[in-house]
């Protein structure tokens, strides 16, 4: 469980908050009608939101090579069009412990 108390717990609630919009993007990515919305999603993962994480991570978590490392995992995955793989990638950073913000604590 997230330490409330622990400074570090203001920027993992806001690497959160990115990951829930990137959770969004990626499902409605699976439903997209037509290539145009499929790359403005895309586009939004890619362009706003992994600048948002690795701004994070670099600001407040580090620079931690690893984190960078499953950021830049998801990245590809997306800009892959590799919906299995983006999805695998989504997980390691926001579901399970390991190399992450550590949002899923919350």
């Amino acid at each position: 469980m997230l330490n409330l108390n622990d400074p570090q717990s203001e920027f993992i609630f806001q690497a959160s908050a990115v990951e829930e919009r990137i959770r969004t993007e990626l499902l409605l990515m699976q439903d997209a009608k037509g290539s145009a919305e499929l790359i403005g999603r895309q586009e939004a993962i890619c362009f706003e939101l992994i600048p948002q994480l690795h701004w994070l991570n670099a600001q407040h978590f580090g620079d931690s090579p690893k984190i960078r490392q499953t950021i830049q995992a998801l990245e590809q995955a997306v800009g892959r069009l590799d919906h299995p793989r983006a999805w695998k990638c989504f997980l390691a950073l926001a579901e399970h412990p390991g190399d992450n913000f550590g949002s899923w604590m919350i």
